[in-house]
């Protein structure tokens, strides 16, 4: 779950909003050992905002990360976040992924969408665009929360889904089932109101696949966006029609996503990183 050591050094790592964040702080700190908390959402550097039920547990959290060594962040969104509220310097360190072999995008391929059913990933946000774009097939994969709550909203999403003649929705699928969906998928779409950085853009972009989401991951390549970002469903719906319709401009955002991915993402890019920032870290008394 919480804390695994890194390389074989005296370093603790926690990537998870919880008010373990401060006992792993605590436990470095008694036993001469670095901390570092990995941001995993943007609403962890959100005080009171944090995806924690207690408001006790989310104050006990928050100790904890004013008391870890470093902090390595996903996007830079995050970084501004943990410095105007917790006054705190970062670490950006992207996230990192490895496609299976003859991993690729279907340009005659569907509409993707993989999250948890969850309020915050918006589901009926792809529900409307799959409404207003009968003409493309849409695949939906993924499970709900376990507790009442997420059982109840799953079960509504289910059955909307079932409304729609051209949404499948796959349900729960373990990842490498799952991530073999991606070779079929001419573009993914993300309807998250926040993320930290979405995994599933990596397993998209590996193969070539173009996003559209709603969430800024700060992604740029020379300058200018990695993909489709979208102001509100009116402009996903314009921005969905392109990439499904339009061959070269998929192409061009195809060979973007690729070119970004094998630069930043890939696990040879981001090894480095961590062994530099752990280096760094382990280096200070």
């Amino acid at each position: 779950m919480v804390s695994t050591s890194v390389l074989a050094v005296p370093t603790w790592k926690l990537r998870l909003a919880c008010a373990n964040c401060s006992a792993v702080a605590a436990f470095c700190a008694r036993h001469g050992k670095k901390s570092i908390y990995a941001g995993a959402s943007d609403v962890d550097f959100i005080p009171g905002k944090q995806d924690i039920v207690y408001a006790r547990d989310r104050f006990i959290f928050e100790q904890g990360l004013k008391r870890v060594d470093r902090i390595f962040v996903q996007n830079p969104e995050q970084g501004r976040l943990l410095k105007e509220n917790f006054g705190r310097d970062s670490a950006l360190i992207q996230n990192c992924f490895t496609a299976p072999a003859g991993a690729t995008a279907d340009p005659k391929g569907y509409v993707l969408w993989v999250a948890t059913l969850r309020l915050q990933k918006r589901p009926e946000i792809l529900f409307e665009m799959a409404r207003r774009m009968p003409e493309h097939r849409f695949i939906m994969i993924g499970g709900a929360d376990p507790d009442p709550a997420g059982q109840e909203f799953g079960h509504r999403v289910r059955e909307e889904a079932a409304t729609l003649p051209n949404v499948e929705y796959k349900g729960f699928l373990p990842f490498a089932e799952a991530d073999r969906y991606f070779d079929g998928a001419r573009v993914l779409v993300n309807t998250s109101a926040y993320e930290g950085f979405p995994n599933t853009f990596l397993q998209a972009w590996s193969r070539g696949v173009p996003s559209l989401g709603f969430v800024e991951t700060g992604s740029r390549l020379d300058g200018e966006p990695v993909y489709a970002h979208a102001k509100d469903v009116d402009d996903a719906c314009v921005q969905l029609k392109r990439l499904m319709s339009d061959d070269i401009h998929w192409r061009a955002s195809a060979n973007r996503a690729k070119a970004y991915f094998n630069a930043n993402h890939s696990v040879e890019a981001v090894v480095g990183q961590y062994e530099r920032e752990i280096a760094q870290l382990c280096a200070k008394p």
